[in-house]
């Protein structure tokens, strides 16, 4: 199953490349959700991204990891799918629904093939607007979160990154951890998930993108079907302020490891504008030829 799962993680990625250049790219829009859809009828895998907006400048310290949590523990088991049934029926099609959650959205994804599209969206969908949030699955999905937050300082690249951003986000919406602390993820309850997820569900702040072998008017309808119900909401998303560091500072861990670790940060334009995606180019030309000089030479 894991292999499979692999499998179809490798292709969907292939199939996301290739569909970068492509001109046909559709969008609509339904109940106030947005969507994005490319249609990709060169193989039988369709991807969906339901992105939430926001990320953690929805949230607040005390909140912390509140939304990650939160997406993780509705992927257990819904009220028309409990857990054992929606685990039977994803293995048996070999689908798969993951979830992610970042400094500025979170998203629940489904990657599935076209023979199974129709139910594995009904799935998907009962997930999205009908979470169970069990006691149950919050204590399991909350101590194995609660461990990976732990490992983080054995971890030197993790640790290093957490470095950076409690060193460079002083005083910034990006200073909250994405995925909490150990006392904020503690604290957190089955009610608390549901009265965050009755936020989340409006759709002023929901973006849906589908890549895949699929018909605009088969999607328009099951997204109808699933999210025609919801609340627009009126809900804005907030840009974060830019970085203003005064003065450059360095940090120095000693740590008994072979290797050293070293992170350099610094303001750059903000993405979506012609001097952000100079720099992204930029990077990645300085990034090849560090990567040249210090693994490849040295």
């Amino acid at each position: 199953m894991k292999q499979i799962n692999k499998i179809l993680l490798i292709l969907f990625v292939i199939l996301f490349v290739s569909s970068l250049s492509a001109q046909d790219v559709k969008s609509f829009t339904v109940n106030g959700l947005k969507v994005i859809f490319k249609q990709n009828t060169s193989n039988d895998i369709i991807s969906s991204n339901l992105y939430y907006r926001g990320g953690v400048t929805n949230l607040t310290e005390n909140k912390a990891g509140l939304e990650a949590l939160s997406l993780v523990v509705s992927t257990k088991s819904s009220i028309n799918y409990p857990k054992d049934r929606l685990n039977a029926a994803l293995e048996s099609m070999n689908s798969v629904i993951n979830t992610n959650s970042n400094f500025d959205f979170s998203r629940i994804s489904l990657l599935c093939v076209k023979q199974n599209f129709a139910k594995s969206w009904e799935i998907f969908s009962d997930i999205v607007v009908k979470p169970s949030f069990t006691e149950e699955d919050l204590v399991l999905e909350r101590e194995k979160l609660i461990n990976n937050v732990k490992q983080v300082d054995d971890n030197p690249d993790a640790y290093l990154r957490k470095l950076v951003n409690n060193e460079f986000y002083v005083d910034h919406p990006y200073s909250i951890e994405v995925n909490g602390t150990v006392n904020t993820r503690s604290s957190f309850t089955a009610g608390d998930l549901k009265e965050y997820h009755s936020e989340l569900m409006n759709t002023s702040r929901l973006l849906l993108v589908v890549v895949g072998n699929t018909t605009k008017s088969e999607l328009e309808s099951m997204v109808k079907n699933s999210f025609g119900s919801l609340q627009t909401g009126n809900y804005t998303a907030s840009v974060p302020p830019g970085i203003e560091n005064s003065e450059p500072s360095i940090k120095i861990v000693k740590r008994e490891l072979p290797t050293t670790y070293i992170q350099g940060t610094y303001s750059a334009p903000a993405r979506g504008t012609k001097e952000g995606y100079t720099m992204l180019i930029a990077n990645s030309i300085l990034r090849d030829r560090v990567w040249e000089e210090v693994r490849t030479k040295r």
